[in-house]
């Protein structure tokens, strides 16, 4: 299963082609050990929401990837990621699958094609973080691979309909739409060369026929290459999204520093051995831990100036703590990604291994790794407590 998102005590996501949800009060959740390996099982109580939607699309990797193929594909290449399933309300859904939305609106039974999204889509239309809700509105950030304009779209009515929020036609696609929930600012990531590559806001106008405009907060360099946002009451932080770097930094961004015209410049905290795509932020006790969760890639960054993809074969979940002003980072779960028979074949592409996050008011970070040796597709949680014994010497 991958985890799609959490609503109060609900947990849902996407096994295959169905997408299924399960109560955390209903004993689906164990701790993460202090020591690895992980626990192997943790949520196998869920039950399916519905099944996803299958376009009549001609690639060969959707092809491969979905349907009776997946199982005999699955040994060569890996776990392959061709949907993405957002929650807006009890009935309303929405899901993306290559270059089609479709929406929902009896809570996954019956699906509706709503919108065609840049035909060089990726499997899964748009990423995972790609997607937030406000009390007025859904937006929702477009993930081209070819020379099209990557938007981000917007619906006022549950995915029936949608119109531009804003274009960004400097941007190859987009990683990121996220609310900050602090201020209530719609903020997105894009990337994925140095020209490419910014994190902002969205603004009203003066835009084009009254769209918002996006504003910058930096770009231009690998600095500003994200994909998830953390948010805290003080900071706004974040990890580099580079194949090719053999450090990923971590760096934090002051809240302080964007009242200040043009002095938006985010400070280093930390660094990984590889990309860092997904974040989430817990509170506990008055303290705010931030998670950002690593990928190992496979293939060649198209950005990579003339070199191979760095980086090691572990995903690894990080943390930090406002205690620390988020400088002190510990390793709190650690995934080899699996091998496959693909990896052996010259050319031959292969599935990255990715850790999904988020987080609990109760239970605190719920971790899931995708195509990794152990705890593959599995749900975990790291506790409140877990998180607490870092810092007073039980752990780290």
């Amino acid at each position: 299963m991958r985890l799609a998102g959490v609503h109060r005590d609900t947990v849902y996501g996407i096994s295959g082609t169905t997408i299924v949800s399960g109560r955390i009060d209903e004993g689906v959740a164990t701790d993460v050990a202090d020591s690895q390996p992980v626990v192997p099982t943790v949520f196998d109580t869920f039950s399916e929401v519905g099944r996803i939607p299958s376009p009549d699309d001609p690639r060969l990797i959707r092809r491969l990837s979905t349907g009776r193929f997946r199982s005999l594909v699955r040994p060569f290449v890996g776990d392959v990621t061709t949907a993405s399933v957002f929650r807006v309300s009890v009935s309303d859904w929405i899901v993306t699958v290559g270059p089609r939305l479709y929406s929902s609106h009896d809570a996954g039974e019956t699906w509706t094609h709503r919108l065609d999204l840049p035909p060089s889509s990726g499997p899964m239309g748009v990423l995972p973080s790609a997607f937030c809700r406000t009390d007025e509105r859904v937006y929702l950030g477009e993930y081209p691979l070819g020379t099209e304009v990557p938007r981000v779209l917007a619906s006022s009515d549950g995915g029936r309909s949608w119109e531009t929020a804003c274009r960004l036609p400097r941007a190859r696609h987009v990683h990121a739409v996220q609310v900050d929930p602090f201020t209530g600012d719609i903020w997105v990531t894009t990337g994925d060369a140095d020209s490419e590559c910014a994190i902002g806001r969205l603004r009203n106008g003066p835009g084009t026929d009254g769209e918002p405009t996006f504003e910058r907060v930096g770009g231009g360099d690998q600095t500003w290459r994200a994909v998830e946002l953390a948010f805290t009451p003080t900071a706004v932080l974040w990890g580099m999204d580079c194949g090719y770097a053999s450090r990923n930094r971590l760096y934090r961004l002051d809240r302080d520093a964007l009242d200040a015209d043009g002095n938006a410049t985010p400070v280093t905290v930390g660094a990984t051995d590889n990309s860092v795509y997904y974040a989430a932020t817990v509170e506990s006790g008055g303290e705010y831990w931030v998670a950002f969760a690593t990928a190992v890639e496979t293939g060649r960054d198209r950005t990579a100036p003339d070199r191979e993809t760095a980086g090691t074969n572990t995903a690894r979940v990080v943390v930090a703590s406002s205690e620390s002003d988020y400088n002190d980072w510990y390793d709190v779960v650690r995934f080899e990604r699996r091998t496959r028979i693909a990896d052996a074949i010259p050319g031959v592409p292969s599935a990255n291994a990715y850790v999904y996050l988020a987080s609990h008011s109760r239970n605190g970070l719920l971790v899931n790794p995708f195509n990794t040796d152990t705890a593959n597709g599995r749900v975990l949680v790291v506790s409140p407590t877990r998180l607490a014994s870092l810092t007073d010497g039980r752990s780290g």
